[in-house]
């Protein structure tokens, strides 16, 4: 009966090893997710400058990101002083990124197969222009689609989805095709908890264990 019980032991040892073997969920898996890394030069475009649209404001670079968009001083008088909206804060820093009309940004990513969540801020000008609807994409396909108009305040947005291991492109796209439609987006994260995979020491000590519980209990009841 002792060997019985030290086998059960070790057979719930084993289970837990392997439930407790997810990874912890990752840190910011984007780069560059609030736009504040060395790049564009707004103090020469007029505190704003575009990625990918021809025009005399060529913001040139934008780490990890690519698209057609703009990168905009907090305190940018052309786009109404987005710092002072209501809902920002400090920790937001002196840049945000634009999404005008249909114009987008978009990064690739290595992603592991598993779980993860994406949030933000959004925002939109004060007095100027409509509102303008945006999608979020995870390689080409819509996750969810988001509005913000004139006068809103910073407002904080978060989805989860699930993905295979590979590369994978998350794009927000802008869906207004007239007018000035601008959504401001800053503070970009991406985290995720992998899927689980067993390694192969931590299977061969469940089937061994299970093995031998087999084993004690036809010993069992042959005496």
């Amino acid at each position: 009966m002792k060997n019985n019980r030290s086998l059960i032991a070790s057979t719930v040892l084993a289970l837990g090893f392997l439930a407790g073997g997810v990874a912890p969920a990752h840190a910011n898996l984007l780069t560059n997710g609030s736009f504040q890394d060395t790049g564009p030069n707004l103090s020469g475009t007029g505190s704003y400058c575009y990625l990918g649209i021809a025009d005399y404001r060529e913001c040139g670079t934008v780490p990890g990101w690519s698209g057609k968009f703009q990168i905009i001083a907090a305190n940018s008088g052309p786009w109404q002083n987005p710092s002072t909206n209501g809902g920002w804060t400090s920790t937001q820093g002196d840049r945000i990124a634009g999404i005008q009309n249909a114009s987008y940004l978009e990064q690739t990513l290595v992603l592991t197969a598993g779980q993860f969540t994406l949030s933000w801020l959004d925002s939109n000008r004060k007095q100027y222009g409509v509102g303008n609807s945006y999608e979020v994409q995870l390689d080409g396909t819509t996750l969810a689609t988001y509005l913000t108009n004139p006068g809103d305040a910073w407002a904080g947005n978060s989805l989860s989805f699930n993905t295979s291991a590979g590369t994978h492109t998350l794009r927000f796209e802008g869906l207004r095709t007239l007018n000035d439609g601008t959504s401001f987006i800053d503070e970009l994260s991406l985290t995720g908890v992998p899927a689980q995979v067993p390694e192969p020491q931590s299977l061969a000590l469940v089937a061994l264990a299970l093995l031998g519980l087999g084993a004690a209990r036809r010993g069992q009841r042959s005496r």
